[in-house]
């Protein structure tokens, strides 16, 4: 039986199982297909980061982890895996080889005449990963000595229209359209809603953490509250990425007085158009290169036209690429792995080539053959409801992480031991939602607060008309947003259990999903207590002064509307007399520069960073008395798997001091919620002694992230760097620890006090 014949007999025999008996897809998987998997992932990402060939860099590899997957759970015994492995990766990688038992003699790797040949090896900083999220990055991969692919030039453009905000001051709205994506380069469209008035920008929404990438028609919403000082809203779409995004029934409806109306969207059934095919009343806000708006008859969610966003590609051609850094494989250097099941790999990582082609060259007919199956067995669109999405989801994640995470020490389970959890996890899921646990119980134990997951179509979760947060061990209401519990809940009050479940085994529960230090997990909890689908009820057992009570709350506050409450409301400028406040989350640096002479000469100045800077570091060079040059940031460089001989390129910001001067005392306040540039911020502060700071530990996450698709509309986030403090300390987890640590009270929680803020005016006054 020839290749075609075995590639195709395999497929279909999958199909049919998975598809006429659709309980197989859901079955626990034995032991041996448990192990058939592990090795597959295993070789999978030894071959994609660090076999050179060209071959290799071919390929789709999200449809190879699809279709490699359902291939090797059909090996019966350890053979017939070897078997299997081979005939998967050969066409691929010629000169790598699985075995059993003793290593047999491994194909040649050395042209007959080595003149006009280079070595070709990879080098990894950080790991690139190619996307629209990830634009100028500083993460790269390169196989050296190669021509550079040709890729796809990236960008993002809107439509947009306007209308006059005044008659809808201070009331809820939902914006929403129908929206389908059509593309074969990460394309994603987001719906952008904006709140303006003369003096600043009001709720901003544009669905970043949750952007539409199904090729069906899908429904999205922005919901929020329009400033009580609007004078415009501003809303549309985003196309971003090459391919094509439809758009239908733009809808705009506002909440007056408990009633939703529908708000003036011109042209928003996407029915009228001008002899060009252009949809009227829109028009393009921004237009990258390629990008063109028109109507679409063909396919539409309802009436007879929808409106196309349509981004052709642009390919860029590069030339050969450079070594990133000194020092790479050589050929005859082979990694030699053990998969698991008696299995074991040699793979190549440096080969030879010409300009033409990487030696020695696979067989052309059966590449050719490979992309023929890949393609068969994986189409865009395809959810994580079919088994093969859910194993390529987690062999593609769970690679990045094994070859190129830099904070293994600090995780609390082994690669092995993530990777075989979550192969048995994805096997018995059901839905993309229950995937979507999978994907967050996996990379939880990574202890990294920058992991996220996103899925595609994700519900936002309301919340209901309180905060909380931990005061004095217990989980207590913070504070009240809107009328809706008054005279129910109070500050201060101390939860018990949330639908009859104990709090902390409530609490527990939701950090179970979480990466991060044990303090931004907690505060993130405190956030997401409550919250659940909108409208739903949810009963708290309270003490209420020591008193037991049950109250019964309805989640109706948007993700939007919730934050906004939540923010602090203190305004920029004189606490008391010689007491400056600056919310760094809310002041731009431009606002803060035109009032620094007035900073500069302040008795003392707080600087609340209890959140994330808003751009505005350039204070720091105002409390600086001398240059600084060190490295505190440390990208990773691989040239071999597993973190063998990892190296790093040391990165720092080298900030010299600015004038005028701040003598006075400095204070910071910080907790849980400060992550990643305000960690970078108040580095500075604690390493080079530029002021107190007070409050609790910052989160213990800092470094660029990297973004990844996976199929299925799935991505994730992660630190891609290490980061120290500035005399080599250990920075992850444990964060910036206050010199003056105060947390919350029940007692200040009652009397509506800022604990942390108060502490800092009673410094200054000393």
């Amino acid at each position: 039986m020839n290749l075609i014949r075995v590639l195709f007999s395999a497929t279909a025999l999958l199909a049919a199982l998975f598809s006429e008996q659709p309980s197989l897809a859901q079955q626990a998987l034995t032991t041996r297909q448990e192990t058939n998997l592990a090795a597959f992932a295993k070789l999978y990402g030894y071959v994609r980061y660090f076999h050179p060939s060209d071959e290799a860099s071919s390929i789709s590899w999200e449809q190879f982890a699809n279709y490699g997957s359902l291939e090797v759970l059909q090996a019966g015994n350890t053979e017939e895996l070897v078997n299997t492995l081979n005939r998967l990766f050969k066409p691929i990688a010629p000169a790598a080889l699985a075995y059993s038992g003793r290593e047999p003699a491994l194909p040649s790797i050395t042209p007959p005449a080595k003149k006009g040949y280079k070595p070709v090896a990879w080098q990894h900083e950080g790991v690139g990963i190619s996307n629209e999220m990830n634009k100028n990055q500083i993460y790269s991969s390169r196989r050296i000595n190669r021509p550079e692919a040709a890729v796809v030039s990236n960008g993002w453009s809107t439509v947009m229209q306007s209308i006059n905000a005044e008659p809808y001051r201070n009331c809820e709205f939902r914006y929403s359209a129908r929206l389908k994506v059509l593309s074969d380069y990460s394309g994603r469209a987001q719906l952008w809603f904006r709140v303006d008035n003369k003096k600043r920008n009001g709720f901003f929404d544009n669905m970043n953490d949750r952007p539409a990438v199904a090729s069906q028609w899908a429904t999205y919403t922005i919901t929020g509250r329009i400033n009580a000082d609007a004078d415009v809203l501003a809303f549309g779409i985003m196309a971003l990425n090459p391919g094509k995004v439809l758009a239908d029934d733009i809808k705009l409806e506002i909440n007056k007085d408990g009633r939703w109306i529908a708000a003036p969207v011109a042209n928003g059934d996407c029915e009228a158009y001008n002899g060009n095919l252009t949809p009227e009343k829109w028009y393009i806000g921004k237009e990258a290169e390629g990008f063109s708006m028109q109507a679409d008859t063909t396919d539409v969610s309802s009436g007879k036209a929808a409106m196309a966003l349509i981004f052709a590609p642009k390919m860029l051609q590069k030339g050969i690429a450079a070594p990133l850094f000194d020092g790479f494989p050589q050929p005859g250097e082979y990694a030699r792995v053990a998969l698991g099941g008696g299995v074991k790999a040699a793979v190549p990582l440096a080969l030879y080539g010409t300009d033409a082609h990487t030696y020695p060259m696979g067989d052309s007919i059966s590449l050719q053959q490979l992309k023929t199956a890949l393609a068969i067995t994986y189409k865009k669109g395809q959810t994580a409801d079919l088994p093969g999405i859910r194993f390529a989801d987690v062999i593609i994640a769970w690679n990045i992480f094994k070859h190129f995470f830099p904070y293994w020490e600090d995780a609390s389970a082994t690669p092995d031991q993530l990777l075989r959890q979550a192969l048995q996890s994805a096997a018995t899921d059901k839905t993309p939602a229950q995937f979507l646990v999978t994907l967050q119980k996996m990379m939880a134990p990574l202890n990294d607060g920058h992991i996220w997951v996103f899925m595609a179509n994700m519900p936002q979760n309301y919340s209901v008309g309180a905060a909380f947060a931990r005061a004095d061990g217990k989980v207590a209401v913070s504070r009240l947003i809107g009328p809706s519990l008054e005279g129910r809940l109070a500050p201060g009050d101390v939860v018990t259990a949330i639908d009859n479940i104990p709090v902390e085994t409530f609490v527990a529960q939701e950090v179970a999903l979480m990466s991060g230090s044990a303090q931004v997990k907690d505060k993130r909890a405190m956030d997401r207590l409550l919250s659940g689908a909108p409208d739903t009820e949810v009963k708290l057992d309270i003490l209420h002064n020591g008193i037991p009570k049950t109250v019964t709350a309805t989640r109706n506050l948007t993700p939007q509307a919730y934050a906004a409450a939540t923010r602090r409301a203190y305004p920029m400028g004189w606490m008391k007399p010689g007491v400056y406040y600056i919310d760094l989350d809310r002041e731009p640096m431009d606002s803060i520069r035109r009032h620094i002479h007035e900073i500069a000469g302040a008795r003392a100045l707080i600087c609340d960073l209890r959140g994330y800077p808003n751009f505005n570091h350039g204070l720091i060079p105002h409390l600086m008395t001398t240059k600084e040059s060190r490295d505190w940031m440390f990208v990773p460089r691989f040239n071999r798997p597993d973190q063998q001989d990892m190296t790093f390129k040391g990165l720092g910001w080298n900030l010299a001091p600015e004038q005028p001067h701040i003598g006075g005392k400095v204070f910071f306040l910080t907790d849980g919620r400060a992550i990643s540039y305000a960690e970078s911020y108040l580095g500075y502060v604690q390493d080079e002694k530029l002021g107190t700071i007070i409050g609790g530990p910052t989160a213990g996450t800092n470094g660029n992230i990297n973004q990844v698709d996976l199929p299925g509309g799935y991505f994730f986030a992660f630190t891609g760097m290490l980061v120290k403090n500035h005399d080599g300390s250990k920075h992850h987890l444990k964060g910036i620890v206050p010199q003056v640590p105060v947390t919350p009270t029940l007692a200040g929680l009652a009397a509506g006090k800022d604990e942390v803020l108060d502490k800092a005016l009673e410094l200054a006054e000393k």
